[in-house]
């Protein structure tokens, strides 16, 4: 296995354990009026906590999503440099 793919995986790895442990560890930080909002227009705030929350609530296809971004962007990277 090359370098580069054993940077996509450590990079992968990496993605799944923060995409996992910052929306729990952010929750925590939340007052309860900000837990229990409407997510129609909100301020940014409130958009964050939000995306947090359904993060915290939905885990699997959040991380599956950002793994995949996270891995993709490395290959291209590897693969087509646009800056040299």
């Amino acid at each position: 296995m090359g370098s580069g793919y054993k940077c996509v995986i450590n990079a992968c790895i990496f993605a799944v354990v923060l995409n996992l442990s910052i929306p729990f560890i952010a929750k925590q930080f939340f007052t309860a009026e900000e837990l229990n909002s409407n997510k129609d227009k909100l301020p940014i705030r409130q958009l964050f906590i939000h995306m947090f929350l359904h993060q915290s609530n939905n885990p699997l296809i959040g991380t599956v999503v950002i793994v995949l971004i996270v891995a993709l962007s490395i290959i291209l990277g590897y693969n087509f440099k646009i800056l040299k």
